[in-house]
Order: C-alpha cells, then structure tokens, then sequence
C-alpha cells in the first residue's frame, strides 16, 4: 500500500502542470503560457507623474531594451498571474509656469497620475 502512494505521488508530480500563467491582454485572464520554460511575466511600467507606459503585458521576459523603462518583470506562478494591470489612484492638476518678456506669464496646464497608495506600498515606488 505505502508503495503505491508512493508512485502515485510521484506520478502526480510528474505530470503537475508548472506552466507558468500570465496575463496576455489588457482585461484579459490569466493564462498558461504557451513557453513551458518561462518563468517571468511582463507588463507596463508605471512612470510617476505621467501614468502607464505604453507596454503589452505577456509571457517571457521584457522584450528588448525595454526593461525598467517601459516594462516591469514577475516572476510568474502555475496558479495566478503576477502581472496583474496597476491600479492608479485620482488624477491631479499641476500648472506649469514660463515667463516671456515680451509677453506674459503664460500658464499650461498638465494632468499627473500616480499609483493608488496600495500600488506603491506593493511596488514600492
């Protein structure tokens, strides 16, 4: 009996699935991926004061260069996704000022993003 827990046992860690899920588009799931050797998930960077970057979400590595400029890594698991899309907290408004002797101070206006203050604490931004 105990031989035959044994080999099962086995025979289950043998099989498991330990392909890694990610999410693979904007409000997507998170899937398996079709590389059985990844290990990491990919998705957008947030960049402070200006909002997500424009970067897919997938399997792998960043791709390219991308790296810490437009991308942010995980290290994925076979149950969950660990690129989960970042939650920005309420938008705010900052004036920039410049000031041309001919004219007047001519105020533009911009509009900041920021991560919610849960999003930081777990990037640690």
């Amino acid at each position: 009996m105990r031989s035959m827990i044994i080999v099962l046992c086995l025979a289950y860690a043998a099989v498991a699935d330990e392909t890694v899920k990610c999410i693979l588009a904007p409000g997507g799931n998170a899937t398996a991926c079709k590389d059985t050797s990844a290990t990491l998930c990919h998705m957008a960077k947030f960049v402070e004061y200006t909002g997500l970057a424009n970067q897919t979400s997938g399997c792998g590595a960043c791709p390219g260069e991308t790296k810490d400029v437009t991308c942010m890594e995980c290290t994925g698991n076979n149950e969950t996704a660990c690129n989960v899309p970042q939650v920005t907290d309420k938008s705010f408004m900052c004036y920039d000022f410049t000031y041309n002797n001919d004219t007047k101070s001519v105020r533009t206006q911009g509009s900041p993003h920021h991560l919610s203050e849960i999003e930081r604490n777990y990037y640690r931004l």
